[in-house]
């Protein structure tokens, strides 16, 4: 058997033998020229090392929490909360507990469970808080028990009761930095007057305590940013509102008192809900050193977090519409009353925006912006009927698609691609009825409808795809014809007006696209020309009276040979690589 270390030292040896024959070689191709081998020696030196390959792409997969095992933790809470409910069944079937002693035991739970999560909290935080949501959530329910099942607690004990829970929830969340728990507090502050109802509502009061429970979250999220607790105030606030607003009667002039409660309520939302997360992020943006987001110590809360980071927008454009649908149905306002109200709320949006001129808030002020331009156009919808609204929609649509161009901005171009879309289906119902409003061509309606296909012009030009410019320009131009068709045709064998003006416009395209070299306007006239004989054989031999169908056929057939004859003198193309001109 051969020597390893042998081996090895022979296959060293012959690649030094190698690395020797190619150096004598090198050095006997370019011996005339050393310079040359250095130059080749350089080059190697300074290649660029070979990159990595290329790593395939991997599917994007959805990453879960640092701590799967917190649901198992809320999942275990819940079933223990269960299996001592089931308890409690049994033994009231049995008869075993009095419902004084049912009440103190389900108590005696709620605080052991909020004992213990305080207990293990310093050594296992996220158990602790979980044991502590268990122990809030069975005082709540026994609270409930106790004056709803059981009764052997009052009102006032039962309602004390669940605020102190409440505030305790809220305390112990800001101690410990746990949303999960102010959540928790913040969801069974709001149901406690629903938990408790007897029948009797007093819709004052139930707006006051709501609003001091919001305002308190409020200021939670101004302090820390938690989200989490944002999304469940805004939630949970509009629900209630929507709920008093929805047991008020059908008559807005019975109880005004409530109705002005809920809407000094919703004037609330308005502020705590739009107002507070957007000076927040002012102050955040200009001052970030002063505005600290404190972290959550749940992965959970803070993925859930991660999907709606961009709430302060979120917040922007859903509240006035949300105040405004309430407000409208609290006091059953005309469509004019709603529309002043959008109206007015587009002017405080539009004020905001110009007042955030600071780069810093770039976003929060461009949110604005668009939504001012949105309930712009609601109100113009509320406020304007029939012919002033399709002629204030058409302007506004321009005018988006003009200041988009000059802002190259994406989301401004799409809203006015969408309202030319909606004038094009209004336009085609429009100018499909042929209602033989008189005087022809000059009517309201009819010149109605021609500023609105106008005012597609200019939009087209604004837009910086070709593709989309030709839509817009052909739409304009289809509606134009459609328009002669449906006025013309009002007048005895209007058809034949028709045919002359569409064979006039056909061949006028067709003569400027030729003296100007461009191929579509020559095209549209072509086309227009072949529809003005379709229509000769399909329409006008059946509609016209014979001299009228005689004259049409005449006059339209010497129309185009006098075409044919002159077309030559007036067009002048000119052939690459000659200076004549071909005119024959």
């Amino acid at each position: 058997m051969d020597n390893p270390e042998s081996s090895l030292q022979d296959r060293v040896a012959a690649l030094e033998k190698a690395v020797d024959d190619l150096r004598t070689e090198l050095s006997s191709r370019f011996a005339a020229n050393p310079r040359r081998v250095e130059s080749e020696i350089r080059k190697i030196q300074q290649r660029p090392r070979a990159a990595h390959p290329p790593q395939p792409k991997r599917a994007p997969t959805i990453s879960l929490p640092d701590d799967p095992e917190v649901l198992l933790r809320w999942a275990g809470i819940g079933l223990v909360i269960l299996a001592v409910a089931f308890l409690f069944k049994y033994a009231v079937d049995e008869g075993w507990l009095t419902p004084m002693i049912r009440v103190v035991l389900g108590a005696a739970l709620g605080l052991v469970l909020i004992a213990m999560g305080l207990s293990v909290y310093r050594k296992r935080a996220r158990f602790g808080q979980v044991l502590q949501g268990g122990g809030i959530a069975a005082l709540y329910i026994t609270l409930f028990a106790g004056y709803q099942l059981l009764d052997v607690l009052d009102y006032q004990t039962s309602f004390a009761g669940m605020v102190i829970v409440t505030l305790a929830g809220f305390g112990l969340g800001l101690q410990q930095k746990g949303p999960p728990l102010i959540v928790l507090g913040l969801l069974g502050g709001l149901a406690t007057p629903f938990l408790l109802y007897t029948g009797e509502g007093d819709v004052a009061g139930l707006m006051s305590y709501t609003c001091l429970l919001l305002a308190a979250t409020t200021i939670i999220y101004l302090s820390y940013g938690w989200r989490s607790v944002l999304y469940v105030t805004v939630v949970g606030g509009w629900l209630v509102f929507w709920i008093a607003e929805s047991q008020l009667p059908w008559d807005a002039s019975i109880q005004t008192g409530d109705r002005f409660a809920v809407q000094l309520a919703v004037a609330f939302g308005v502020l705590a809900f739009w107002c507070a997360p957007v000076v927040r992020e002012v102050f955040r943006a200009r001052k970030p050193e002063t505005v600290v987001d404190r972290a959550t110590q749940s992965a959970l809360a803070s993925s859930l977090e991660r999907i709606f980071a961009n709430v302060v927008h979120q917040m922007i454009v859903v509240t006035p519409l949300i105040a405004a649908a309430l407000t409208a149905a609290l006091w059953d306002f005309h469509k004019t009353s709603s529309g002043l109200i959008l109206a007015g709320a587009a002017v405080v949006y539009a004020a905001v925006a110009l007042i955030l001129r600071s780069d810093t808030v770039e976003r929060i002020r461009y949110s604005h912006a668009v939504m001012s331009g949105l309930l712009a156009t609601l109100a113009v919808v509320l406020l304007i009927e029939g012919n002033g609204l399709l002629v204030a929609l058409a302007i506004e649509a321009a005018a988006l698609h003009i200041l988009a161009g000059k802002l190259d901005d994406s989301l401004i171009r799409s809203g006015g691609h969408s309202l030319f879309v909606i004038l094009a289906v209004w336009m085609w119902v429009r100018l499909g009825e042929f209602s033989g409003l008189t005087p022809p061509l000059v009517n309201l309606r009819a010149l109605t409808d021609l500023v609105v296909l106008a005012l597609a012009v200019p939009a087209s030009f604004s837009l910086s795809n070709d593709k989309h410019r030709r839509v817009y320009l052909a739409l304009s131009y289809a509606g134009g014809l459609a328009w002669l068709l449906r006025e013309l045709t009002t007048f005895d064998n209007g058809h034949a007006y028709v045919s002359a003006a569409w064979g006039s416009i056909g061949v006028a395209l067709l003569i400027w696209g030729l003296r100007a070299q461009k191929d579509m306007l020559r095209g549209v006239g072509l086309a227009t020309l072949a529809l003005v004989v379709g229509k000769l054989f399909v329409v006008d031999l059946a509609e016209l009276e014979p001299l009228w169908r005689v004259a049409v056929f005449l006059g339209i057939g010497a129309g185009f040979l006098i075409v044919g004859y002159f077309l030559p003198q007036v067009w002048k193309p000119i052939v690459k690589g000659d200076d004549e001109s071909i005119t024959s």
